[in-house]
């Protein structure tokens, strides 16, 4: 099973790989590197240079908001003792920008419009901590709006202040699906959702840290919300609790058709949201939630997760009456309930329970 989740993992990565560099030119912003066309702005390089170009960016600080609408590579360099390109809020503040996809929001980063060419970011960071003002939008740290490509080995960190601030957002609005691949990188202090997937999008989110808040105080974000088509995998997705009564919010919530595996998730409210269905949620590690899997939807595959400390009147598996799932070959420890309101249509052993006061409900 492993395998072939992987082989698929690896083929949406391949479609992200399509980019001829040889059609395009290097340039770096910054002083680091000799030999190249050289800007002293990100914005100004990737609007000079011809698609499929890479922007090769020298560590430190760059106060500004970027928009990409062609595709390139923008790369971060490592130049002596130092490898932080990092893209920081302007002096004068942040712009609203309304995106292709007719939303208004505050853009760090916006890549809007390439469609199949991808737009590929690598070892940057962004950065939206210190920004003196008051935001009456969703607050972005980077934005990729009807555009394929990957984020990779990236930190992006400090979208909050008003409640609608997202690490990295993806969503395509367009018949054609893109393709968008997002891994290794560390997110957060958000306080609307760590990564955020959504339309006609086929995406794979791997092996990334997300961390709702550094404080661990104030209210809980989701941290994965994946309204698309895809796999999540092999991601640690750490929040705080709240007091009985506040939600927590939900580590990853999931709509149709999307693979589930692999994941580490601390200290929410809900672990892992199925709420549609046709979705495969398998070996995953849930500590500390107060619900470890939630199905709303039908024909969902829930197989070999464990489910550890599930705090106050905690659950297991919540399967609020939805019918024809597969609920076998998992673990609950230390819980109130195992699986909770199962539907007669839904196979639910063998399972494993231990230090479990109740160990199934009435079924609906």
């Amino acid at each position: 099973m492993k395998e072939h989740i992987f082989q698929l993992l690896l083929s949406v990565i391949a479609l992200c790989l399509l980019v001829p560099d040889a059609m395009g030119q290097s340039v770096v912003v910054g002083t680091c590197r000799s030999g190249l066309p050289t800007y002293p702005t990100i914005s100004q390089a990737v609007t000079a240079v011809t698609p499929y170009s890479t922007v090769l960016v020298c560590p430190g600080n760059y106060p500004e908001q970027v928009t990409i609408t062609q595709p390139l590579t923008l790369r971060g360099l490592r130049s002596r003792n130092a490898a932080n390109p990092t893209i920081t809020v302007p002096a004068a503040g942040l712009r609203k920008a309304v995106a292709s996809d007719a939303t208004a929001a505050y853009y760090q980063v916006l890549v809007q419009d390439t469609g199949f060419g991808a737009v590929n970011i690598y070892n940057m960071s962004v950065d939206g901590g210190n920004r003196g003002q008051q935001l009456d939008a969703g607050f972005v740290g980077v934005a990729y709006v009807n555009s394929s490509g990957r984020l990779t080995h990236s930190a992006i960190y400090n979208q909050t202040g008003n409640g609608i601030g997202f690490g990295a957002n993806f969503v395509c609005t367009t018949a054609s699906p893109v393709t968008v691949a997002v891994i290794g990188n560390s997110i957060h202090d958000f306080d609307q959702a760590g990564l955020s997937a959504g339309g006609n999008l086929r995406a794979v989110f791997r092996s990334n840290v997300l961390v709702a808040s550094s404080s661990f105080t104030g209210a809980a974000p989701n941290g994965i919300v994946f309204y698309a088509r895809g796999i999540v995998s092999d991601n640690l997705v750490v929040s705080h609790p709240q007091p009985p009564g506040i939600s927590a919010e939900t580590g990853i919530a999931v709509q149709s058709n999307v693979v589930v595996t692999y994941n580490t998730i601390e200290a929410f409210t809900i672990g892992i949201w199925a709420l549609g269905d046709s979705n495969k949620v398998l070996s995953n590690k849930l500590l500390q939630v107060n619900q470890g899997i939630v199905v709303n939807g039908s024909n969902n595959d829930m197989e070999y997760n464990n489910m550890t400390g599930l705090p106050n009147v905690g659950v297991g598996i919540s399967l609020y009456c939805a019918s024809g799932n597969i609920v076998i070959h998992n673990v609950v420890n230390d819980s109130s309930w195992g699986i909770f309101q199962p539907h007669s249509g839904d196979k639910i052993s063998p399972n494993e329970f231990f230090n479990v006061a109740n160990i199934l409900s009435p079924p609906c």
